[in-house]
């Protein structure tokens, strides 16, 4: 049994090395699911098919309850096979985050991400919405337009938006955590295959399909009805990064398009600088160590960024 005294110094030792990778520790403690056995871990993007791939990772981990994969919440990390990052040793945790493990997610391109949100998060669920609304200025059970919903995002810092509408680049800590394989929701049989054959060494194991569609929406198909002009602006804007670093096009038309990139995103200083448009590190040294002393950053956050730069 662990005691308060030690999980309360794994707490504090995680919160280190989220600050050191610029993410909130219980952010970071839920979206990582790593598998010790394999020494992989996933970190998942929500609305891009983290059921049915959380689901899978679970059930090789333990026997699905009822030996069937609808058999639990995968959504609940305290019941989930999969142990949470703060639960690992230090070094575990390092390990899996900057080291020797092997990384993996899945992205989608951001309109339709962002629109998938909207209507399950904001429309179609009073549960949801009388959660999410308030945070954003908004009477529990209004009914509010995309492009008002996308005002009120821009309103609040980009930290203090909630997870299902953060940007993907962020989330994933690109630059700052570097990854093996990132598959695409766009071809995400294929890509799921890929990885099921990468990291697990399986060519079958059954199909997903079905736990993967339980919170879908049908956004891809419903992007006209919700995106004008206004709202496609600010979409691209809010989620810049992810266009940039994750290789989506800014078209509307082409959201349904895969990303057009050739290999993951790995451990780079210049990436890191990108996401959180800081000048080169490379080409620039000077400005992105000033842009950094001037960015407001919290101390852990500031030394990493600055020694990654050097290094």
């Amino acid at each position: 049994m662990v005691k308060p005294s030690e999980s309360a110094a794994s707490r504090r030792a995680l919160g280190h090395l989220a600050g050191r990778l610029g993410a909130q520790a219980g952010t970071l403690d839920y979206l990582a699911n790593p598998d010790p056995a394999r020494r992989i871990v996933y970190i998942e993007t929500p609305k891009v098919a983290c059921t049915a791939i959380k689901a899978y990772m679970q059930d090789r981990a333990a026997p699905p309850p009822g030996g069937t994969p609808e058999g639990r919440d995968v959504h609940d990390r305290a019941s989930s096979p999969l142990p949470m990052l703060s639960s690992l040793p230090p070094a575990t945790r390092r390990a899996a985050l900057a080291g020797s493990w092997r990384r993996f997610s899945f992205t989608r391109n951001p309109f339709a991400r962002l629109l998938s949100g909207y209507l399950d998060k904001i429309v179609t669920n009073d549960w949801e919405r009388a959660r999410h609304l308030p945070q954003l200025g908004f009477a529990p059970d209004a009914r509010i337009p995309l492009g008002t919903f996308l005002k009120a995002l821009a309103a609040i810092p980009e930290e203090a938006r909630d997870i299902h509408f953060a940007p993907q680049s962020r989330l994933l800590c690109l630059g700052d955590i570097g990854y093996d394989f990132l598959g695409a929701f766009e071809r995400f049989e294929a890509d799921f295959a890929e990885m099921k054959r990468r990291f697990y060494g399986e060519s079958g194991g059954g199909s997903y399909a079905v736990i993967g569609k339980r919170h879908a929406t049908g956004a891809a198909d419903r992007l006209a009805e919700h995106f004008g002009p206004a709202e496609t602006a600010l979409a691209r804007q809010l989620y810049a990064a992810d266009f940039a670093l994750l290789g989506y096009s800014g078209r509307l038309e082409d959201a349904a398009l895969p990303p057009a990139r050739t290999a993951p995103p790995g451990r780079s200083a210049e990436i890191a600088a990108r996401r959180l448009g800081l000048p080169s590190p490379g080409s620039d040294p000077a400005g992105f160590a000033a842009a950094v002393d001037a960015g407001g950053f919290p101390a852990l956050r500031r030394d990493e960024l600055l020694r990654r730069a050097a290094a």
